[in-house]
């Protein structure tokens, strides 16, 4: 079984930043407890990447662009050989093709 590097990109770590501090606002544990589940489910990109499936967006799609989704975020990601890229890790709610310039 391949095993990949998984790596989380500058702007990608600014937005799970955010979210942490956003939540811990009003809910200082639930932010904690957010903050493990996403870097959980990060972790299980380094065995099984394929499994997330590619974006709905036909643009990013054809990029190769994936995603995982998680409470209401949405992490967008790549797969080149044998590294997962996390692009950026964003709100459902937000307008995605916008926001990913891949």
């Amino acid at each position: 079984m391949q095993t990949y590097n998984v790596d989380i990109l500058p702007a990608a770590k600014c937005d799970i930043a955010e979210i942490y501090h956003y939540i811990a606002l009003e809910n200082p544990d639930g932010a904690l407890r957010t903050l493990e589940g996403i870097m959980s489910k990060i972790d299980t990109l380094a065995e099984f990447p394929e499994r997330c499936p590619p974006v709905p967006d036909d643009m990013l799609a054809r990029q190769g662009c994936r995603m995982f989704v998680i409470g209401d975020y949405i992490a967008f990601f790549k797969i080149f050989k044998a590294e997962v890229l996390i692009y950026r890790f964003l709100n459902g709610k937000r307008d995605h093709p916008q926001l990913l310039m891949l």
